[in-house]
């Protein structure tokens, strides 16, 4: 049975919490930036964390990302994100899926081209490594 698998991972975010974390006031930024400081401290990796959602259907693959994250649970996060993330890498999915049918049919016409001149065309040699 076909099917669209859908796979979250969730990273440490690289970028600095400093300047990235919140941009409301000094006061809010300052207190978001300890917060989020002390939540890491205290393992908890969706204070501060990177969220990837990949859609795949067969060889198919299509995703979404967002970083910088800032989260008190895993549930806040995903009920906020994931909605929506999972709605864009299927969209992307979707995307990949239609140029993958174009580029097929474009190879296909390039085929049956060159096809009947196979054997007729002039060889030269290309030089390798």
């Amino acid at each position: 049975m076909d099917k669209i698998l859908i796979r979250v991972d969730y990273e440490e975010e690289d970028l600095e919490i400093e300047g990235n974390v919140s941009a409301i006031d000094k006061e809010t930024d300052l207190a978001q930036e300890r917060w989020t400081h002390d939540q890491l401290n205290a393992g908890n990796l969706f204070a501060w964390c990177w969220v990837k959602v990949t859609a795949r259907c067969g060889p198919f693959i299509g995703s979404d990302s967002l970083g910088c994250c800032s989260y008190a649970t895993k549930e806040d996060l995903e009920r906020d994100l994931l909605p929506e993330m999972k709605c864009n890498a299927v969209a992307d999915l979707k995307s990949n899926m239609q140029r993958a049918v174009a580029d097929a049919r474009d190879l296909a016409l390039e085929a049956k081209r060159l096809l009947p001149k196979v054997g007729k065309l002039p060889v030269e040699m290309e030089e390798g490594s």
